[in-house]
């Protein structure tokens, strides 16, 4: 009971007491002559109103009394999630002789609605905002923090009211007062941590993700992405993304968040149901923590429709269930003995997190993420968990590799068995592959034998001063031959196949039968013999074929027949016969007049190194005939040996090859190296295939001519009649007017104008056509840029130098009369 006396003091007392709370406030101010300070805390002059309705204005505020206001306090400054609004107001001074311009810092990055009011000298308030709520270029400095210029006149005193607002988010009131050059060292060291940690977390994920994959380690892969969820969580809280990616778009941010949030929680789940073996429980277990999963999913998927306090209180409540769900789970696996001590490890530390944040709200400690400026001590905790789940993965894989090598040392004595059996397997293998080398070595080598005397002999022939030919471009010729076969042995040491490929390609048929026929007058010619060449009209212009390895085959054929006949004669015939559609059979013969082979020796010459009995001292090794043989079974075709009518001997083969079209072959070639000056020459070039105009139309501008194109005749015509042209160059077939047409009409009109054919075929007079009808040079296709340049600067009439030894028109050498 209280007496009488005790009554009456109890109201001087609460008077007492409410001036002394009046004056606190007065008493209560933080001296600006400190401001240079780096991050001085307000805690001890900040006083704490809150706004449930968050409709109070500034000057409302401030004539609140001293009762409607509470000091900051370690649990004061931790209101939790809530709805209201929050008003800080705090007392500053300078007591200095000078004006102190500071920052004034109201929290942490997180705070989403941050408004300062600053007096201004005629009473009224200057507005400053910052938080996520706002533009970016809304807030007084484009930083992650809430921060407020402040600058207090010498000798002044001054009231600043912040209003922070930031329902379903953890309020965290930290005001704290900032020169301006400390804070920014202190962002720039805020952001290089926070980069290395992010980097460093991001490395340890990958690393994570990335042996999960390899050692088949769900729990690493789930790990890696909560902690990967988390960290993206946290840089987003921390306004990392809406300061440097979408400044202005917080609702974005927002949305990240809080779906960030939820899958950390999502793959975290996944990870701790995985350590601590929850499927190897009943499966009501299982159910019930895919079900609290499922929840976390939808919760990402929905956070842009729910109200962020309800969607904060929601995730937060499910999470608290799956943590109770997860521990009874270890205390069955532990009683069962289940699993050993690195699952109660993971999940300490799992609740490191949320025990210092309870630990905060009870004031055991002072030191929380929500008031530290580095994310990166938020998110260590997960990194940590991360490393030892590695640590722990590489540990069982190390194990794993020691059984491995014990089961190993116990399949040991069956591996020895199997391993005899492989050898004598692989030494069979080795024995057939160096045969095969054996044959291929020897192949090469006779080859290689024809090229060389080709070249030798081409050189005796230019020393001795004959012009016919144009030996050094056949030296070039044999010694391109050369080195193809020598590029084929060098392919073979690398890589040691032992089998043949073809390689087909589309290809002119009468060039290549003519560069034959040209090494082939050259072989016969060495020993005294004449070389007639057939070759039907019919045969196609462009086939599909492994013209090297028919080289080769040829080769040997007229070079064996040229060897074996002395002042003899050689025959070189090649016809069409009827095939499948889009195909043409060619049928090849190779016949003599010398001594022949005789019936019984004909299949064992077919192999290698056997050579006739009437073979003497002819040069050779016995293998043309055995290559021939080999190489036309992979082309399709079988060798036949028969007697020649005049005595000697008979080669003959067929072949079926593709017909294809110009536009089929790949165009480029050897650059010129022949000096023309086409003076500004005009040359029309007239030929129904794109490719062929321009590559020759591109070697004519080339060297100084101006060059027209014509797709036919018709066209041709039309360029004649409206340019000078000091030579055409056209093509046999065409559609159209074809170049006996158009050559008739420039005889008719331009009787002085020369004309050359370029043609994959020789020329076939049409019928009906003059006899004295005749172009003034004829070139079969392919043709060396050089032979081509020398002869379309002879016709129009321009210079040409370093022509020695260029070429001549191929088609003479198809004059049967002359090739003998």
């Amino acid at each position: 009971m209280m007496t009488s006396a005790e009554q009456a003091a109890h109201p001087m007392l609460r008077l007492l007491l409410a001036v002394v709370l009046g004056l606190l406030p007065l008493l209560a101010q933080a001296t600006m002559s400190d401001c240079v300070a780096a991050g001085r805390d307000l805690s001890a002059v900040t006083q704490v109103l809150e706004d449930p309705g968050g409709t109070l204005t500034p000057d409302v505020v401030l004539r609140r009394t001293g009762a409607d206001w509470r000091p900051a306090s370690v649990r004061s400054l931790q209101p939790g999630y809530s709805a209201s609004a929050w008003w800080l107001r705090i007392r500053l001074r300078n007591p200095g002789h000078e004006a102190c311009a500071a920052w004034l810092l109201a929290g942490p990055a997180q705070l989403r609605d941050v408004q300062a009011f600053l007096p201004r000298q005629d009473g009224g308030w200057t507005h400053m905002v910052a938080g996520a709520d706002h533009p970016l270029n809304a807030w007084p400095a484009p930083v992650r923090q809430p921060v407020f210029p402040l600058t207090l006149e010498a000798a002044t005193d001054s009231v600043v009211l912040l209003r922070i607002s930031s329902p379903g988010r953890r309020l965290a009131f930290t005001p704290q007062l900032w020169a301006e050059h400390a804070f920014e060292r202190a962002r720039i060291f805020e952001s290089l941590v926070d980069g290395a940690v992010f980097g460093a977390m991001l490395l340890l994920v990958c690393f994570g993700v990335a042996l999960g994959g390899v050692f088949r380690r769900p729990r690493l892969v789930y790990l890696a992405l909560a902690v990967l969820a988390y960290t993206f969580y946290v840089g987003l809280l921390y306004n990392y993304g809406y300061v440097h990616l979408w400044p202005g778009n917080g609702a974005l941010n927002d949305w990240l968040t809080r779906f960030m949030m939820a899958m950390t929680f999502f793959a975290g789940n996944l990870y701790f149901c995985d350590v601590l073996r929850v499927s190897r429980l009943h499966r009501a277990w299982s159910l019930a923590l895919a079900a609290i999963r499922s929840a976390f999913l939808l919760l990402a998927l929905g956070s842009q429709w729910i109200e962020p306090g309800l969607w904060q209180a929601t995730i937060h409540r499910i999470d608290s269930v799956a943590v109770l769900l997860l521990l009874v789970v270890l205390a069955i696996q532990l009683r069962q003995r289940a699993v050993g001590w690195f699952p109660p490890t993971l999940l300490a530390l799992g609740l490191l997190e949320p025990a210092m944040r309870a630990a905060y709200r009870v004031g055991l400690h002072t030191f929380y993420t929500a008031d530290n400026h580095l994310f990166s001590v938020t998110v260590l905790p997960g990194g940590v968990i991360l490393i030892a789940t590695l640590i722990s993965q590489m540990a069982k894989a190390r194990r794993n590799e020691l059984n491995a090598k014990e089961a190993l040392e116990r399949q040991r004595e069956t591996e020895r068995t199997r391993l005899e059996e492989l050898v004598g397997l692989r030494t069979t293998q080795l024995q057939q592959a160096l045969r095969a080398r054996s044959g291929l070595l020897a192949r090469i080598g006779h080859d290689l034998r024809a090229p060389l005397a080709a070249m030798l002999d081409s050189a005796r022939q230019w020393q001795a001063g004959a012009v016919e030919k144009n030996f050094p471009r056949v030296i070039e010729r044999n010694a391109r031959h050369q080195m193809e076969m020598i590029d084929e042995l060098v392919e073979f040491s690398r890589d040691e196949l032992a089998e043949l490929e073809l390689i087909e390609a589309p290809g002119y048929l009468h060039g290549f039968l003519h560069e034959v026929a040209e090494q082939a007058h050259l072989e016969a010619a060495r020993r005294g013999n004449t070389l007639e060449c057939r070759f039907a009209e019919d045969l196609p212009p462009v086939v599909v074929a492994d013209f090297r390895r028919l080289r080769q085959v040829l080769a040997n054929l007229l070079g064996n027949a040229a060897k074996f006949t002395r002042d003899g004669r050689v025959v070189f015939a090649v016809q069409a016969r009827p095939a499948t559609p889009g195909q043409i059979c060619l049928a090849v013969a190779v016949e003599d007049n010398g001594m022949g082979i005789p019936q019984a020796e004909r299949g064992r010459l077919l192999q290698p190194f056997a050579r006739g009995s009437n073979a003497g001292s002819h040069e050779g090794s016995g293998l043309g005939l055995a290559i021939v043989t080999q190489l036309l079974q992979l082309m399709g075709g079988t060798l036949r040996m028969e007697d020649a009518s005049g005595g000697g001997s008979r080669f003959a083969f067929e072949l079926a090859l593709p017909i294809a079209d110009e536009e089929a072959i790949e165009t480029g070639g050897e650059v010129p190296t022949v000096a023309v000056d086409g003076a500004g020459r005009t040359v029309l070039v007239v030929d129904d295939q794109l490719q062929n105009r321009e590559l020759l139309c591109d070697l004519l501008d080339g060297f100084g001519f101006v060059a027209l194109a014509a797709a036919d005749g018709h066209v041709a015509l039309h360029l004649l009649r409206e340019r000078n042209v000091d030579l055409v160059v056209t093509d046999q077939c065409m559609d159209g007017l074809d170049g006996w047409g158009l050559l008739a009409a420039v005889r008719a009109q331009w009787p002085r104008l020369p004309v050359l054919l370029y043609s994959a075929a020789p020329p076939r007079r049409p019928e009906g056509a003059e006899s004295a009808l005749a172009f003034d040079a004829c070139l079969l296709k392919p043709l060396q840029p050089d032979a081509l340049l020398s002869q379309i600067a002879e016709l129009a009439g321009a210079s040409a130098s370093g022509l020695t030894g260029v070429e001549p028109a191929r088609l003479s050498r198809w004059d049967p009369a002359r090739v003998s």
